[in-house]
């Protein structure tokens, strides 16, 4: 139950305006009833005051009294308040919303005075984003963007081609041209491509010891032999197993036919490449990103393969591995840490 003390420090307003209201009509009322002829003696001297310095006639004027003015104002600058409550009288105390009904409350008010709900504690959550744009009220007031305004994310305050979102993520200052998130940040990969084996088998030869050589042409048709656990042509390639699989020969004029056929399989680190006896272009597992910035204009294009190497805003960045299935790839800068480059 309310205390009377509770009633007073909620409801004094509307009892001060019932009171004023009464007094001004009882006011009203009395001057009617009253008249012209009911004038004090004070208010007939008043008029006769009024009467002759409007016809010209001087008068002496006594200095304010600087105390007697010093205190009103004092009196105007620290209004009364109710006592047991730190409400200033006619002055309308800080309110905030409730939690649950929305009502005005005061803003020290633990619980809501109308449905009892608790209510927070005050304390300023930092992260606190009222407009949901990914960046909090406090970092957009801080740099004068609107935190009611969720479109400004989009925005580029300073001119320097980084949103302010991205600022934000990148721990920057919006407001300054030459403050912005660095632009590796911002590598995509533009596509992944198999790396072109230009090899194809020939044929074999059983060696004294049961094993075999094959033989592998290569570009402008040069023929190489290579063994099980040798490099082919200084490719890193190295021929790691053979074995035979099932397939169709087709013959000029004949009816094509079933029987074994050889495929090789050469390894360079996780890279693989398969040679298959009969077919026309290699099977290959090494592949070649190309990177792009999407803060170029003119979107230039970096393509390296697996542990090779290329410059960006002159830094060094090195290919460590390639997702195909998710167009993505890991590359290394040089003298720091590992980088996960999505898809453009």
């Amino acid at each position: 139950m309310a205390s009377k003390n509770d009633f007073l420090s909620l409801h004094y307003d509307k009892l001060i305006f019932g009171a004023s209201l009464l007094l001004l009509v009882g006011c009203a009322f009395f001057a009617f009833v009253k008249g012209p002829a009911g004038q004090s003696v004070e208010e007939t001297k008043t008029r006769a005051l009024v009467s002759n310095l409007e016809k010209g006639e001087k008068k002496a004027v006594e200095p304010v009294n600087a105390e007697i003015f010093g205190a009103a104002l004092q009196t105007v600058q620290e209004p009364w308040t109710m006592r047991g409550t730190n409400v200033a009288f006619l002055v309308a105390p800080e309110r905030v919303w409730c939690i649950e009904c929305r009502r005005p409350i005061p803003m020290t008010a633990d619980t809501c005075p109308y449905c009892k709900a608790a209510q927070p504690d005050g304390t300023i959550d930092e992260t606190f984003d009222g407009d949901g744009d990914g960046m909090p009220d406090l970092w957009e007031q801080k740099y004068g963007l609107n935190p009611l305004d969720p479109s400004d994310a989009a925005g580029d305050a300073d001119g320097d081609g980084f949103t302010n979102l991205e600022e934000f993520q990148g721990g920057t200052d919006p407001t300054d041209p030459a403050s912005h998130p660095p632009r590796f940040r911002f590598l995509r990969v533009a596509r992944i491509e198999a790396t072109p084996f230009p090899y194809l088998y020939r044929g074999k030869l059983r060696l004294p010891d049961g094993s075999y050589s094959f033989q592998i042409n290569g570009p402008k048709n040069i023929s190489y032999t290579v063994k099980k656990g040798q490099e082919l042509a200084k490719t890193g390639f190295v021929l790691d197993s053979y074995t035979t699989r099932k397939g169709v020969v087709k013959r000029p004029g004949m009816p094509d036919r079933e029987q074994d056929l050889y495929v090789l399989l050469f390894k360079r680190g996780v890279d693989e490449v398969e040679l298959r006896e009969g077919a026309t272009e290699a099977v290959s597992s090494a592949f070649e990103a190309t990177f792009v910035c999407t803060k170029d204009k003119d979107r230039k294009e970096y393509t390296v393969k697996r542990n090779e190497s290329f410059v960006f805003d002159g830094e060094k960045f090195t290919l460590l591995e390639v997702r195909p299935s998710e167009n993505a790839a890991a590359i290394r800068r040089e003298g720091g840490e590992a980088l996960q480059v999505p898809a453009l």
